[in-house]
């Protein structure tokens, strides 16, 4: 086959379905992945100062002056308030939540 009748193949209108959904679905993993990495690298060990929910109810906490926000599955939504202790290691999906006052443990692991 020439490349010309190669790029007409995939011109061709019964191939832009398949090929706009391959595309598609390999951004989305693609960009999954890359956020999943980014999450296995947070590493924080502090008090919460700030916390600000999204639309969503996803939780974007300031830990000793660094923000980060808690997109991993962990369902933290609105159990965190003002003066908790976090613990996230570096490598690992595990959260470890000190309660300010009781001093209650609570563990959260990402999906």
């Amino acid at each position: 086959m020439s490349v010309k009748e190669i790029l007409k193949y995939f011109i061709d209108y019964k191939m832009h379905v398949p090929v706009f959904f391959l595309a598609f679905f390999s951004l989305m993993f693609y960009f999954e992945k890359k956020r999943d990495g980014e999450l296995w690298q947070y590493e924080f060990n502090g008090r919460v100062s700030d916390i600000i929910h999204d639309q969503k109810g996803i939780p974007t906490v300031t830990i000793n002056k660094k923000q980060f926000y808690l997109d991993g599955g962990w369902g933290l939504s609105h159990s965190l308030n003002i003066g908790d202790s976090m613990i996230k290691r570096k490598n690992n999906m595990e959260i470890t939540v000190i309660k300010n006052g009781t001093g209650q443990y609570k563990y959260y692991n990402s999906k």
